[in-house]
């Protein structure tokens, strides 16, 4: 079980954890997170939701987007308070490569490390704040993936006119767009269009298709825009089948899904 947790964190992370740390990773996901009913109390709740609010108020990040944060970090900090509460903390191999790679995201997990200390008055060191960084980067991937949108462009205009049209798109700030563009009208059919969030044409479509539809005149007007995301948003409230980034059994292993 150690070796599978250790393959995943090496792929979903590019990092190379040495042997001698193994040990670590096997009693954080192993032994350590348990969820105790007297630890998941009103008032740790109440830090997690706390923490969650302020870090959307002050770095315009809304990890709540991610329904499964709020659980996760439950669990996690339910662990980590009987460790600070007996000064039994964890060395986290993967404390460096996460503050080289992920800055941004350690810098939450700093700030969250530091509310969370204040709120049920404990204390614990950096590497412990790089595990909690672990479950922030797992949320922000499920987050950035609910909002990554699949474009299919049909144009006849020259792929001049396809950057433009890529520029404009990346206007649209909530999601992040990836352009894909028909070699021809004759090669849409609903192969290719069925993992799209949206279909946008100069060209009249004859396919029925479940994909909505958006038709433009050669150049994209703010208008346009405007439609296009109200789309976009429209679409991103359905239902979600998207995988997580991480699997779950990363974090519990124990948990039979």
């Amino acid at each position: 079980m150690t070796l599978e947790m250790v393959k995943e964190l090496q792929t979903n992370f590019g990092v190379k954890i040495p042997e001698e740390e193994y040990a670590y990773i096997y009693r954080l996901y192993s032994g350590s997170l348990v969820s105790d009913e007297d630890l998941a109390d009103k008032k740790l709740k109440q830090a997690i939701e706390g923490v969650l609010t302020n870090i959307d108020s002050i770095f315009f990040l809304d990890f709540k987007e991610d329904n499964k944060i709020t659980d996760y970090l439950l669990t996690h900090v339910s662990a980590l308070y009987k460790r600070a509460t007996n000064k039994q903390y964890l060395v986290n191999p993967l404390l460096n490569e996460i503050k080289r790679k992920f800055p941004f995201v350690y810098n939450v997990s700093v700030y969250a490390s530091g509310y969370l200390q204040e709120k049920l008055n404990i204390q614990f060191p950096e590497d412990e704040v790089a595990y909690l960084a672990l479950h922030f980067l797992s949320a922000l991937e499920n987050i950035r993936a609910h909002k990554k949108k699949r474009v299919l462009l049909i144009s006849p205009y020259g792929v001049g006119n396809q950057r433009i049209v890529r520029n404009q798109l990346n206007k649209i700030q909530e999601f992040e767009i990836e352009l894909f563009v028909a070699k021809s009208i004759f090669a849409v059919t609903n192969d290719i269009t069925e993992d799209k969030s949206l279909i946008l044409t100069t060209e009249k479509l004859n396919l029925t298709t479940t994909v909505p539809v958006y038709s433009y005149d050669s150049f994209l007007t703010d208008d346009d825009l405007k439609e296009i995301r109200n789309i976009l948003i429209e679409e991103n409230q359905s239902p979600s089948v998207l995988k997580t980034f991480l699997k779950e059994e990363l974090f519990f292993p124990q948990k039979k899904l």
